[in-house]
């Protein structure tokens, strides 16, 4: 078996071998050109698949890597240069995921379509896609009065996001933060389970993670966002449970607790800021309450 190509592919028990890279890398046996449901048991079963297996968890693990990379560009407001451009559009799995996506390129609104330039909303299509691009946040799109034109033709086009853009989860300042202006208790009082809680807010970029406090530091407005648990052991409480208490911004980066109590640079924040933290806390409660994974299939891997 020849390795040298990374997604094949590779004869194998008289069959073709080949990771199928979009839109989640995957196995795909074929023969005289048509490709099976399933791996044939003869393919299954050969030694050579040992190392395909291996390209195969490689090949996940890099779509994991580059969709949390451009989730984070999205929510971040990064831009992508043009050698970043030309990373993705030289790999079959960053192609991928970027043709999922709605972008803004010159200027202009559309669906990364690499092979043919970007797809236009309205007046069909153009060939320019060009640096610097970046990933629209759905509330940035809400604002311009297009989100919902694009959501009505990703469900026409049956387009599959990578993450969740356009129909992404957002939160507003209102009542259900409470009175303080200086911080949100949107969720006090909230019973999760400490170990998903950890495990959830861990993925989702937050550090720190005790069950007295978690944060997450944004190195772009120098804030720290930091969220306090309570009520470790409390009558009433399951075993292993904390309480969601309110969350806060500090200015700067590692608040000693005096300082995180104190923070009270909520209000000021970015509202696509304050948007996903609230929608991070929100994974975190729903999963004191569902046996189903709160992260969704693609988030969770």
């Amino acid at each position: 078996m020849d390795a040298a190509d990374a997604y094949g592919p590779w004869d194998i028990a008289g069959y073709q071998v080949r990771i199928e890279p979009t839109p989640r890398p995957r196995l795909i046996a074929a023969r005289g050109g048509v490709d099976l449901r399933s791996l044939p048991e003869a393919v299954r079963r050969s030694d050579d698949m040992a190392w395909v297996r291996l390209l195969l968890d490689g090949a996940l693990e890099r779509r994991r890597q580059l969709r949390d990379l451009l989730e984070r560009a999205m929510v971040t407001g990064a831009t992508l240069s043009r050698a970043d451009l030309g990373l993705l559009r030289a790999d079959p799995i960053g192609r991928g995921i970027l043709e999922g996506l709605i972008v803004r390129s010159c200027g202009l609104l559309g669906v990364p379509w690499l092979s043919e330039g970007l797809v236009e909303l309205i007046g069909g299509s153009f060939d320019t896609l060009d640096a610097p691009l970046c990933i629209p946040h759905p509330i940035s799109l809400e604002h311009q009065g297009v989100l919902g034109h694009w959501q009505s033709w990703m469900d026409k086009r049956f387009l599959a996001q990578p993450f969740k853009q356009l129909r992404r989860e957002r939160y507003y300042v209102g009542e259900p933060d409470g009175p303080n202006p200086a911080s949100s208790s949107r969720f006090v009082g909230t019973a999760v389970r400490w170990d998903q809680a950890r495990a959830i807010l861990t993925h989702r970029g937050w550090n720190r993670v005790t069950k007295s406090t978690a944060e997450r530091y944004l190195s772009v407005q120098d804030v720290t966002l930091v969220v306090f648990f309570g009520g470790g052991g409390r009558r009433g409480l399951p075993d292993g449970a904390v309480t969601l208490g309110v969350v806060r911004a500090c200015s700067g980066k590692s608040p000693n607790r005096d300082q995180a109590k104190a923070g009270s640079q909520w209000s000021r924040l970015d509202e696509v800021v304050r948007s996903e933290c609230l929608r991070d806390l929100s994974l975190v409660a729903s999963a004191c309450s569902s046996q189903s994974d709160p992260l969704g299939p693609d988030e969770a891997e």
